[in-house]
């Protein structure tokens, strides 16, 4: 798992997923990031990609996409 933008920092960089099974994947954006800024969203990607083919053909052809917005709602 790898992100593009340096503002947003991934929990694991590798995990192992059993088939059929879910995984969450905890992101989180640096809230220096968000000040610079201004309010304006932070965006970026998040890559996930399977690293070694056991069963699967070109495995490592295999990758989601995920694209990530960070932004600080306005205080009450």
């Amino acid at each position: 798992m790898s992100v593009d933008n340096s503002a947003f920092h991934v929990g694991k960089a590798e995990e192992t997923v059993k088939a059929r099974k879910e995984a969450r994947i905890a992101v989180t954006l640096d809230q220096a990031a968000v000040t610079a800024a201004r309010g304006a969203p932070v965006t970026g990607k998040l890559v996930v990609s399977c690293a070694k083919p056991y069963t699967v053909p070109n495995a490592a052809a295999y990758h989601w996409l995920y694209y990530l917005r960070g932004l600080v709602s306005e205080p009450k």
